[in-house]
């Protein structure tokens, strides 16, 4: 087996144990709702809405608070940016890796989270992502260019992995009936199209960036 193909088989079982074990991805998911908050922001600001504050809080998710939302297309398409964030951001993270474009991905990765802090309200959300920060800042100018080249593959692996996690447990607490606020509950009274289409949006969206994400980093 090549060794680009062995650095990627090594990642994704790292990245897989990150969201799998119940224990860590306590811990690691705060990662995807970085991501899944961001997604939501960025739409905001993309559709000319104005983003209030991001807020966080443990064990209990994120929110994205827009000042005036209209119940109209821009705050669909804002709602319905969450959960396609982490994976389409994985994929995009994929093509960057294969293509040794390591350090300006992890670069991007700061500016991202430096917008999102100046946006977080709270104590929870500016510590996540200062931590999250701090560590992708150590991965991109303090370790070697073999070591960093291993976080790269394992940063893509993991947004792929665990945004389909994250559509997993939406899943199961729409199965509980628990879903009440989320994501899919949002665009269900938006369009009256029913919370259980939208989960399988979402689940289409994270196994194909999934799907092709992975034979991106596997070189197939």
């Amino acid at each position: 087996m090549p060794q680009d193909q062995v650095l990627a088989v090594g990642s994704a079982l790292g990245a897989l144990a990150l969201v799998v074990f119940p224990g860590v991805w306590r811990v690691s998911r705060y990662a995807v709702t970085v991501a899944h908050e961001g997604g939501h922001a960025l739409m905001a600001v993309v559709t000319g809405q104005r983003l209030e504050k991001i807020t966080m809080h443990a064990f209990t998710g994120g929110a994205t608070h827009i000042k005036n939302p209209s119940p109209g297309l821009r705050w669909f398409v804002t709602a319905l940016a969450g959960y396609p964030a982490p994976p389409l951001l994985g994929l995009g993270a994929a093509h960057l890796v294969v293509r040794d474009q390591v350090r300006p991905m992890l670069m991007l990765c700061i500016g991202l989270l430096a917008v999102t802090f100046l946006h977080s309200r709270g104590w929870f959300a500016p510590l996540v992502v200062v931590v999250i920060g701090g560590l992708v800042y150590l991965a991109t100018w303090r370790v070697s260019q073999q070591t960093r080249e291993a976080i790269g593959y394992g940063i893509a692996w993991f947004l792929l992995i665990g945004g389909l996690r994250a559509v997993s447990v939406l899943h199961s607490l729409h199965r509980s009936k628990q879903g009440k606020g989320s994501d899919a509950t949002e665009l269900k009274e938006l369009t009256a199209v029913s919370a259980r289409f939208w989960v399988f949006l979402f689940y289409v969206v994270a196994i194909g960036a999934l799907y092709l994400g992975g034979r991106v980093l596997l070189h197939l």
